[in-house]
């Protein structure tokens, strides 16, 4: 797939990468839209510190389900979604408590940091779980 990449600070290159795998609870999106979000602009020119190149940025998308993972049960292929920008665990006791915003092991789409690295929407494709999607 192609993918806007973020290859060194201040310097972005549309590439060809691998198709982003989805697990079972996942959904690949076939992205439509991205916009850019000021968080990109920071971690574009380096000053964010949380989107050390190579990556692929973008977190505010919408797009149309692709495929499904064997466990996904509220969507199907050919719906139309967009998606939270934080990955929630689902299980943590912030996340238990209905508080994903504060989920002990979250991750932001479109960041690459010391702790992780998550690609973005800046692409032809997503891979994202179930329960951060919405038609």
């Amino acid at each position: 797939m192609k993918a806007l990449v973020v290859i060194e600070n201040g310097l972005a290159e549309m590439r060809e990468v691998k198709t982003p795998d989805y697990g079972a609870d996942e959904v690949l999106v076939r992205v439509k839209a991205c916009a850019i979000c000021g968080s990109d602009v920071h971690g574009y020119d380096g000053s964010s510190g949380r989107r050390q190149p190579p990556i692929i940025m973008g977190h505010e998308a919408a797009g149309m389900i692709e495929c499904i993972g064997e466990r996904v049960t509220r969507y199907k292929p050919g719906d139309r979604v967009t998606f939270d920008s934080t990955e929630y665990c689902g299980s943590c006791y912030y996340c238990r408590k209905g508080m994903v915003n504060l989920c002990m092991h979250r991750r932001v789409l479109g960041v690459h940091c010391a702790e992780y690295s998550r690609d973005g929407a800046m692409a032809q494709y997503i891979a994202v779980p179930e329960r951060i999607l919405y038609h």
